[in-house]
């Protein structure tokens, strides 16, 4: 399972088990970064309570799935650190390359057989190359959907560094905070972060 599968999956349960909402399969791929973004950060070392808005992100969940504001933020906060948790074992087990096959596999030579055995093995053989087909095929299909993911990760962070180019003073949370409401319209994006700004509500870099 992929690491916004997970997410989509615990935001689901998450949103069922306090409001009793349905599937969340539709959710757009913007606010999945959004929030795997937010748990990546809150999976390192150096990440605390502190260091996480809570309700900055229930503002803008909220926003996009109506009810979310009505969860209490401390079983937001737990969940989110809990859920960080769960996101970073499973990137380590998707970088953990699996086992090697034993070499006496291969070395094992075949018994000889009279042409009345040889009918079964080839079908046999038939059914095995049909398997591996369907097994590859399912793993272009799953590398494909990974690529694409990634594509638009790429792309969703590389609008974040550009809204903090743009404004120095504006937090990477807050950019993407504003990328999310205004759907991945740049345009809209920095329209929000200056009346944010304007107004006092926009988070700014935490300075020593």
């Amino acid at each position: 399972m992929s690491g916004q599968d997970l997410v989509r999956q615990e935001l689901t349960n998450f949103m069922q088990t306090h409001l009793g909402g349905g599937s969340l399969d539709c959710v757009d791929e913007i606010v999945l970064q959004y929030m795997t973004g937010v748990l990546e950060d809150l999976g390192t070392p150096d990440s605390s309570e502190d260091s996480f808005d809570v309700n900055q992100f229930v503002e803008m969940m909220d926003a996009y799935q109506p009810g979310f504001g009505q969860i209490d933020s401390i079983q937001v906060c737990e969940w989110m650190f809990n859920l960080a948790g769960k996101l970073t074992q499973a990137r380590e087990k998707e970088n953990t390359p699996p086992p090697s096959k034993s070499c006496t596999d291969d070395s094992t030579t075949p018994p000889k057989t009279n042409l009345s055995t040889k009918r079964p093995e080839a079908a046999e053989e038939n059914t095995r190359l049909d398997k591996e087909r369907t097994s590859q095929q399912q793993d272009e299909t799953e590398e494909t959907e990974e690529e694409e993911r990634d594509s638009l990760r790429e792309e969703f962070e590389g609008q974040v560094r550009l809204l903090c180019e743009m404004f120095p003073s504006c937090a990477s949370l807050e950019a993407q905070h504003c990328l999310v409401v205004a759907n991945g319209d740049m345009e809209h994006a920095v329209q929000l972060v200056m009346e944010r700004q304007q107004s006092g509500e926009c988070m700014q870099v935490w300075k020593k």
